[in-house]
């Protein structure tokens, strides 16, 4: 079945466009809604942009390489980079959609509604399928392909997309709690990192993907598609078909992910046990199972008069960086600290799972050294990855403070519900990541001692590039969370001076933050790099002091249009 009647939204769109153009009041209304759609018209512009800068990219670095597989390799990364993408859209549209509030009241089943959300997916799913077009037929060109060559590329992308998707949908099956956001957000990072200081890091990334793209091709499975396309080469070798059966096998697994995501998928109203009273400062009881204890009315006004209802979490409890966090915050810092975060901050724990990653890691890496030493660099890049990642999450975590709710039609903070300022509020999370720093700085230098041993570089130096990189970590927690303030704004959604203004400021410093700290690390002399080190850890700094001054002045609201 349909949710949706074509001839019905045909007749009304019509209806409606009478309407608007008989009244000059609707005509201005019109013109103030249709923005969104303007935006949304500005994006697929962007994104077909990118598809061709895509497609460009892939044949300069074949026509600089004079290599296919290098090429290949890029767009390797690329699908691997866009499998995550694709796995966090794939959780978005299925469980937390905009219109799953009003399609779980309707009278259809929940296998209708999966599959609605689902055909969403693989429409949203359509730009990758061009960018991997692109990408081949650019290589396809290159290499001196014929016309039919060149169609042949065509069934070659849709099977790569197949493969993201179906990889997609294992990691949204399998791994939902993977922090797909902060992933994505280092490849986004990382691809404006390229961009901007292209002359510096270009040479290095091209170095490195054309010296290890025969073992990228291999060891990803969004590389095994690739060498399907080097049948159209003259040394191509046929037995190369015979990587259809591991590339079968993973789409076949696509069945198997939409059942588990299927069988998550019930819109059931969740009822409760009745649990028990539990007495402020105490742990809580296990609520039994027939009859649940409450307090008296005595009892009840005791607590209240006592204030013993107001007692916060105790942090002693936790372990010795949290009692040392909760040392070094005042009396209004630590009745802030159980609003931001109502369980208590996590310290010790969160390292533990980090250093034991490493440690595995280490290991593993170790053991793929005994059978190809080659091996060992992808190993202990990707623990790097994720080890990096569960780094940043951690220096980077706010809490529930940043929270959108929604109110009257628009997206309103958390905090701004509160008696909350701008300036309690930074100096807490700054607060809670200071204390972390002598742990960022250690895994930091760690992380540079053993890619000295691997490349064979002074120790020394590299002792120094690592605890440089801490500082950089530490210093971007300044400008997420500028970033995080902004995300509950409408600081960009208007034309202004002060938006102007705001919009210079911030692309400025951030370019010059990326700038500055990449200077820092690759200028070979010594005190001029420890001077780029404190200039890029002040501009973070001034990046958000500056919006502070524009955030206290009242130069836009604490609120959020919701996305269309």
């Amino acid at each position: 079945m349909k949710l949706h009647s074509p001839r019905f939204l045909k007749t009304l769109r019509r209806c409606v466009k009478k309407t608007v153009r008989s009244s000059p009041e609707l005509k201005r209304e019109f013109r103030k809604a249709n923005k969104f759609r303007r935006q949304y018209r500005a994006a697929w512009i962007g994104r077909c942009l990118v598809t061709l800068g895509f497609g460009w990219g892939v044949y300069a670095l074949a026509a600089a390489t004079h290599r296919s597989v290098t090429a290949l390799a890029l767009i390797n990364l690329w699908s691997l980079a866009w499998v995550f993408i694709q796995a966090q859209n794939l959780l978005v549209c299925l469980f937390r959609a905009n219109d799953l509030p009003a399609l779980a009241l309707l009278p259809v089943s929940e296998s209708t509604i999966f599959r609605w959300e689902l055909h969403k997916f693989f429409r949203k799913s359509i730009m990758l399928l061009a960018d991997l077009a692109a990408g081949l037929i650019a290589l396809g060109i290159y290499s001196g392909f014929s016309t039919a060559g060149l169609l042949a590329t065509l069934p070659l992308a849709v099977i790569f997309w197949a493969t993201v998707l179906s990889l997609a949908g294992l990691c949204a099956a399998r791994l939902p709690k993977l922090p797909y956001p902060i992933i994505i957000s280092m490849f986004y990072i990382s691809v404006f990192v390229l961009l901007v200081t292209g002359n510096w890091t270009g040479h290095v990334l091209l170095t490195g993907i054309d010296t290890y793209a025969p073992e990228l091709n291999v060891v990803l499975p969004t590389g095994w598609a690739t060498w399907l396309f080097q049948l159209g080469l003259p040394d191509g070798d046929w037995k190369l078909l015979g990587l259809l059966l591991p590339i079968g096998l993973i789409i076949a697994t696509a069945k198997d992910s939409l059942g588990r995501l299927r069988r998550k998928y019930i819109f059931t109203e969740q009822i409760t046990a009745e649990p028990s009273d539990v007495i402020p400062g105490e742990e809580a009881a296990p609520a039994p199972p027939d009859k649940p204890q409450h307090l008296g009315i005595t009892a009840i006004e005791e607590i209240v008069q006592s204030r013993q209802f107001l007692s916060a979490i105790d942090w002693n409890k936790f372990g010795w960086l949290e009692r040392q966090l909760w040392h070094w915050l005042n009396d209004h810092e630590k009745r802030l600290a159980g609003f931001v975060f109502p369980e208590g901050f996590a310290i010790s724990k969160p390292w533990l799972k980090i250093l034991r990653n490493f440690l595995i890691t280490i290991v593993v890496a170790f053991v793929m050294n005994l059978a190809n030493p080659s091996f060992k660099v992808w190993v202990l890049g990707l623990g790097f990855f994720v080890t990096f990642c569960q780094v940043l999450a951690q220096i980077f975590a706010s809490g529930k403070a940043f929270r959108l709710m929604a109110s009257s039609g628009v997206l309103i903070p958390f905090y701004s519900n509160f008696n909350v300022g701008f300036h309690e509020l930074a100096c807490l999370l700054l607060k809670c990541s200071a204390v972390q720093l002598p742990l960022v700085l250690t895994y930091a230098m760690i992380c540079g001692v053993l890619t000295a041993c691997m490349y064979h570089f002074p120790v020394l130096n590299s002792l120094v590039f690592g605890f440089k990189c801490g500082c950089l970590i530490f210093a971007g927690k300044f400008i997420t969370l500028t970033l995080s303030f902004s995300s509950g704004t409408n600081d960009t959604s208007r034309f202004r001076l002060s938006a102007v203004a705001l919009f210079f400021f911030v692309v400025v410093l951030g370019l010059f933050f990326l700038l500055l700290g990449g200077a820092s690390l690759f200028v070979p002399d010594i005190i001029v790099s420890w001077v780029l080190l404190v200039a890029a850890v002040f501009d973070a700094l001034s990046f958000l002091w500056i919006y502070s001054w524009f955030y206290n002045r009242g130069k836009f609201d604490l609120m959020k249009l919701p996305q269309k």
